[in-house]
């Protein structure tokens, strides 16, 4: 190969790629202030009272900016990226859950969890 075919160009029109998978639990908010796509999936974890929004005690960050309180809105004052809020920790990390490329399936993920009681 010579660089020339594009990154996960299959030549079939599927867009599907299978990576990275995990367990976890989200802290994903809508806010008025953050990205108006945002989901909001967790009520327990204000972080939107976390985050330094004005930037008065962070000076900087990289273009993702924070990722928590329900991210940034598109055209935002501070310049970033007008992501959504993705933030989240992991419980359990799969791994790929491809079997082709040395993971696991999605099967055998589904088998495992149901023996697990708590």
């Amino acid at each position: 190969e010579e660089g020339q075919e594009p990154s996960h160009d299959s030549s079939d029109g599927d867009c599907d790629q299978t990576g990275l998978s995990f367990i976890g639990v989200s802290f994903s908010v809508n806010t008025a202030q953050g990205n108006p796509y945002s989901y909001q999936l967790c009520d327990q974890f204000p972080t939107e009272n976390l985050i330094d929004r004005d930037y008065e005690y962070v000076m900087s960050m990289d273009e993702d900016g924070w990722l928590v309180g329900g991210g940034y809105k598109s055209f935002d004052y501070s310049g970033k990226m007008p992501y959504i809020d993705s933030s989240h920790t992991e419980l359990l990390r799969i791994g790929s859950i491809d079997p082709n490329y040395g993971g696991t399936s999605i099967d055998q993920v589904y088998y495992a969890l149901s023996s697990l009681s708590f």
